[in-house]
């Protein structure tokens, strides 16, 4: 189910191919979804808006803090209002999955949307630094 998991002390962060365990998937595109890694059942869609929105487009190459708390990602969706559709480089706080924080983090030096896209990222361990 699980494409390309990283295991972790807590969680395990995956791409779902639009499985419905974490809500209505589009069809045809990569969800990045957090699951507890205690067996409890409990996953999270992580690749969606701060208003709990699932983007146009699949999302790619996932981090995951070693708490699971922070979720790095690739998509072309458009999560943040001003964004452009290009593939960029999005973070998400899922310290309450219920209520997740997403930014945009590949933006412009004036804070802007990026004039180019982003083709790698890593997030740091405590997911506090994001480079791309």
């Amino acid at each position: 189910m699980f494409r390309g998991a990283r295991a972790l002390t807590r969680c395990v962060l995956g791409v779902l191919l639009a499985v419905p365990l974490v809500g209505t998937a589009v069809v045809g595109t990569a969800t990045v979804a957090r699951a507890a890694a205690t067996g409890d059942g409990e996953t999270w869609r992580a690749s969606i808006s701060s208003t709990g929105q699932q983007g146009a487009f699949g999302s790619t190459r996932a981090r995951i803090s070693q708490d699971g708390r922070h979720v790095a990602y690739l998509t072309k969706s458009e999560l943040v209002p001003g964004d452009t559709a290009l593939l960029d480089v999005y973070w998400t706080d899922l310290t309450n999955p219920s209520r997740p924080i997403t930014k945009l983090v590949s933006t412009s030096y004036t804070g802007g949307a990026a004039n180019g896209q982003a083709e790698f990222m890593e997030l740091s361990a405590d997911g506090s630094k994001v480079v791309y």
